[in-house]
């Protein structure tokens, strides 16, 4: 859960990284600028975003449910 948390620090990466050191929301956020917006860019882009984490979310969907449902779990 922290991976997914992490992923998508944009602030303090926008405000603080240099101009050599983004993230990809970063990264995503350049294809906006004043007078055009590149809508078939940033699908690209959001759509390898979206696929590391939902591959590693499928690997480790059965710990996260069982890390879940014990800390749910009152003794």
């Amino acid at each position: 859960m922290s991976f997914i948390f992490s992923w998508s620090q944009f602030l303090f990466t926008l405000i603080l990284s240099g101009p050599k050191t983004k993230t990809v929301p970063v990264a995503v956020y350049n294809f906006i600028s004043y007078g055009k917006i590149d809508w078939a860019g940033i699908g690209a882009v959001a759509a390898l975003i979206v696929l590391p984490v939902s591959i590693f979310a499928f690997f480790v969907r059965k710990s996260i449910v069982q890390g879940l449902t014990m800390g749910a779990l009152k003794d």
